[in-house]
């Protein structure tokens, strides 16, 4: 039993690329539209000026932002509890990536590639895309360095660093399924506990009226 989160760059089409893990390993996708329906249901309906607009020097600082980013960073808990997920977040790892049976994985590709990626998404030009893969890493990197006070660029927090241009999809599902489904074991379980530096995501402790909201999105969505 394990949680596996996908993270990567800008236009790398790490959120595809989780739903297609999701399939081939059966475990339940949580991607941007389930947590939009969680935190709406759960009376938060300001989802896009919280992961899709740069945090201003105030905000940083304090206020309602970071009250809405420790109810993000809750209900990533309550999601990782439910066990075989995997979880599409550009933020995710950073509270999950101290737990035995979270693989989190980062997918990365040349700027080159992600624009490309991104004009055939978004229908736009070179130069379009181009702008919109530099304003949201830009967003990210902020979010990233203001509310988590980590390094952007550090990949401590993962367990696996992918260059998907360079090994392609395949062999990177390939890679991620066989290092999930060990992760997933007893015997990893009390090796890594072992080592006193990991707990389970089984301990962790969360709202439970949010909590019960995140069952109920999931149970209602359809796999």
């Amino acid at each position: 039993m394990s949680v596996v989160t996908i993270s990567g760059q800008v236009g790398s089409g790490y959120t595809v690329f989780a739903e297609r893990l999701a399939k081939t390993i059966g475990y339940k996708l949580v991607d941007r539209d389930v947590f939009e329906t969680v935190l709406i249901e759960y009376g938060f309906v300001d989802i896009e000026e919280l992961l899709d607009t740069p945090p201003s020097i105030f905000e940083r600082l304090g206020g309602d932002r970071h009250e809405a980013i420790a109810l993000l960073n809750n209900m990533y808990h309550c999601f990782a509890k439910q066990d075989n997920l995997v979880i599409a977040s550009r933020l995710a790892y950073l509270l999950l990536h101290k737990y035995i049976n979270v693989l989190n994985v980062f997918l990365e590709s040349p700027l080159e590639e992600r624009i490309q990626n991104v004009m055939k998404m978004r229908q736009v030009d070179e130069v379009e895309a181009e702008k919109i893969v530099i304003y949201n890493e830009n967003v990210r990197i902020k979010l990233i360095e203001s509310f988590y006070h980590e390094k952007w660029d550090s990949f401590l927090p993962f367990s696996l660093v992918v260059n998907t241009h360079k090994i392609g999809l395949d062999l990177t599902e390939n890679l991620i399924v066989e290092a999930a489904s060990k992760l997933g074991t007893q015997d990893h379980h009390i090796k890594m506990q072992e080592k006193g530096a990991y707990s389970s995501i089984h301990d962790i402790e969360t709202d439970s009226v949010l909590e019960n909201v995140v069952k109920k999105v999931l149970s209602e969505r359809e796999y």
